[in-house]
């Protein structure tokens, strides 16, 4: 039997997410549902099982084409 994981608070992924968006634009890459869920010591599943409307914020992110991508 797998330990409930001790979930971070709505301000707590809030704040990661924002670190995440900083970091990644000045990279130039895009976040990833993964890399937040990881930052927060989540499991991807366990995180979209949680806070499902900002792991669907940064899919339609991804999906969005960046103005500086060529077409």
């Amino acid at each position: 039997m797998s330990r409930r994981a001790d979930l971070p608070s709505r301000s707590t992924v809030q704040r990661a997410l924002d670190e995440l968006l900083d970091e990644t634009s000045a990279e130039g890459v895009r976040p990833t549902v993964v890399s937040l869920a990881r930052r927060l010591g989540l499991a991807n599943t366990t995180f979209w099982r949680h806070f499902p409307a900002i792991a669907n914020q940064i899919r339609e992110n991804a999906r969005t084409p960046s103005p500086a991508s060529p077409t």
